[in-house]
């Protein structure tokens, strides 16, 4: 076993993480974003309906 495989895999574990946790962060962003978009226009939708029949 050569010396220099652990801090590479090291590196590569820590780059993966960041990585991911970045991406997560982004999923998170997005995903917050389009559920608030989402809840306004499901609210003026239920609004329509609701005001529609009446």
């Amino acid at each position: 076993m050569s010396g220099t495989a652990l801090p590479v895999t090291h590196r590569i574990a820590r780059g993966v993480t960041l990585l991911l946790v970045l991406v997560s962060f982004g999923v998170l962003a997005v995903g917050s974003g389009a559920l608030a978009w989402l809840l306004g226009e499901g609210a003026e939708i239920l609004e329509r309906i609701g005001s529609g029949p009446q």
